[in-house]
């Protein structure tokens, strides 16, 4: 069976290496490339946006396929995982963001706007000697049903209508980890 595509929310580990990532974005846009991955690697167990081991990278799913990339869990991408504003150098200096439009200095860790390929991840990562085991998983919240009409209520609040069922299991995918093929055994 062939390995599914990353999605947002999902941690991974690095391949050789005591460090773990997360997918932030699948929607990201470089040159005529779009639906690019935006990933963090963080430094420390914490897997905190304020600690990012290098700048966010923009990337395809080589990383992935190739081995370099070994998914972990899925977990919900919340509020305050992700830095508000991202910002890549692009290769006449300008600074642009993960959908290649441009943005103001200071916005933080700026990285490469390039698809950065296995081997460019691999001497960004080397290095380093950050080194720590992955996080366990959070606990599961108490209240199911809170949790639900929560997530409903936001989802309204947002997007004018409740959750499509592709919507839905789309959700309960990231939540538990699960995808389809996984539903069906």
């Amino acid at each position: 069976m062939a390995p599914r595509a990353p999605r947002v929310g999902e941690l991974f580990t690095v391949a050789g290496r005591r460090l773990v990532g997360r997918v932030v974005s699948t929607s990201a846009v470089v040159g005529p490339t779009h639906g690019c991955l935006l990933v963090y690697v963080y430094a420390d167990a914490r897997l905190s946006r304020d600690a990012l081991l290098v700048p966010p990278l923009l990337t395809t799913r080589a990383p992935w396929s190739r081995g370099l990339f070994v998914p972990l869990r899925s977990e919900p991408l919340l509020p305050g995982h992700v830095l508000e504003q991202h910002a890549f150098r692009g290769a006449r200096g300008e600074l642009l963001d993960e959908l290649g439009r441009p943005v103001a200095a200071g916005a933080g860790p700026v990285g490469e706007h390039r698809l950065l390929e296995v081997e460019a991840i691999e001497a960004l990562l080397a290095p380093t000697t950050a080194a720590y085991d992955p996080p366990a998983p959070p606990p599961p919240s108490g209240d199911i049903p809170e949790a639900v009409r929560a997530i409903v209520q936001r989802w309204i609040a947002r997007f004018g209508r409740p959750p499509t069922r592709e919507e839905w299991l789309s959700l309960y995918d990231v939540a538990t980890g699960e995808d389809d093929d996984d539903r069906a055994s």
